[in-house]
């Protein structure tokens, strides 16, 4: 079975999205090449097969590019998480470097949508020609793009579906904004149903893949689409987590390595002060009591561990 590794690679970004908070950071650290050298021997001894770096922004780390290509000398799988605004300056390096996944934060099928959800001028445009670029150039880069569904772009993701089918994006997965209860309140229920449904009805396109429960965004049946609307609260696995078992996130800054890259968001509901081991241990078997949610990708993977054998990108 793979094993796949999270490295938060930075803490600085340039985009302020209403569901995230690294604008905000004050320390705005950045992964070191001597925080990488311990980074690549844990890859190593551990038989990783997937590194995949996250951030903040990945791409405002310099060096991510020699990351990359030390890893691929290691046999190493690579992915990085972007929010895309520099990557049409970006691409040449990191693709030649041996990338072999870029995902690109995408919630828009126009620039009004996209650019006020990221609140960035701009980031909706430089994404979408970022990912012209490399499927240009670089039709071996798979290329995958993240959608956090929020109140501006439920109602458009078959819109959006159709563009990313134009721009060649072989993956898909949708996220739906993990927030309090009450966010979805001041739209109809019926309506933000049938926009769902309308959505599910009409995936007919060669490409994007959908990824794990993504067509399922809102809820596999009628209580956990209920269950979202009213909490704000995602659907789980049906059983319990397999995916902790195989996935690790690690956060150099902070010396954190949980077993979830859900789970890393959450650290204030679990013991801090456990060791790392420990705290793995600990929580494989007290990730549901504890779990707010999963992403639909993380859900289907637990529940069907399997497609990791078949295809490290389905996760």
């Amino acid at each position: 079975m793979k094993n796949i590794l999270l490295v938060r690679i930075g803490e600085l970004c340039n985009a302020s999205c209403f569901m995230c908070d690294f604008a905000q950071h004050k320390k705005k650290r950045m992964l070191s090449k001597d925080e990488f050298e311990s980074i690549k021997s844990y890859v190593i001894k551990e038989k990783c097969e997937l590194v995949r770096f996250t951030g903040g922004e990945t791409l405002l780390n310099d060096n991510v590019a020699q990351y990359i290509n030390e890893l691929k000398q290691h046999n190493c799988v690579t992915s990085i998480i972007t929010n895309g605004y520099y990557l049409k300056d970006k691409y040449k390096d990191i693709c030649e470097n041996g990338l072999d996944q870029v995902i690109v934060s995408l919630d828009g099928d126009i620039p009004e949508i996209h650019n006020m959800v990221r609140n960035t001028e701009g980031i909706y445009e430089a994404a979408v020609e970022g990912i012209r670029l490399i499927k240009r150039d670089f039709s071996n880069v798979v290329v995958r793009v993240n959608t956090v569904v929020n109140k501006n772009n439920y109602n458009r993701l078959l819109k959006l579906y159709k563009l990313l089918n134009q721009l060649g994006v072989d993956q898909w997965s949708i996220i739906p904004v993990k927030i309090e209860a009450g966010y979805w309140k001041d739209i109809e229920f019926n309506s933000y149903k049938d926009s769902y449904y309308e959505f599910m009805d009409n995936l007919n396109l060669d490409k994007p893949r959908l990824l794990g429960y993504s067509k399922q965004w809102a809820g596999r049946d009628e209580d956990e689409i209920k269950e979202y609307y009213t909490s704000g609260k995602t659907f789980t696995p049906k059983h319990r987590c397999n995916l902790v078992k195989y996935l690790r996130f690690y956060n150099p800054f902070d010396q954190e390595l949980v077993p979830c890259n859900c789970a890393v968001h959450r650290l204030e509901d679990y013991n801090k002060n456990i060791s790392a081991t420990q705290g793995i241990e600990w929580l494989f078997n007290n990730i549901h009591q504890y779990c707010k949610g999963c992403e639909p990708i993380n859900a289907y993977i637990s529940e069907h561990i399997e497609e990791l054998d078949k295809d490290i990108f389905s996760f």
